[in-house]
């Protein structure tokens, strides 16, 4: 599962554009909050690959890992609930499931 995203995006910061990468959640975190409501924080690696097949590639060819993480008041689909907010970061994307 993954989305593909549309955007034109300056990665590294050195000027190079690169558009339709392909981007997954990996290494998923749940921490219980000490607020007395309980709220979960849920985060995760977000790995950026140029596209889907370098990231079928053995050796992963990631460009980029950042963090995406939201808060929640349940743990069901917690997948669902990243992607939610990682999708709040772009303009156009496409779902790959």
């Amino acid at each position: 599962m993954g989305i593909i995203i549309a955007d034109e995006l300056d990665l590294l910061g050195n000027g190079v554009i690169v558009a339709n990468v392909y981007v997954n959640i990996d290494m998923i975190k749940v921490q219980k909050s000490n607020i007395p409501d309980f709220i979960y924080e849920i985060e995760a690696d977000k790995q950026i690959f140029v596209n889907k097949l370098m990231r079928t590639q053995q050796n992963r060819n990631v460009i980029s890992t950042e963090r995406v993480s939201t808060t929640s008041n349940v743990l069901t689909n917690i997948e669902d609930q990243l992607y939610t907010a990682l999708k709040t970061e772009y303009t156009s994307y496409t779902d790959d499931l």
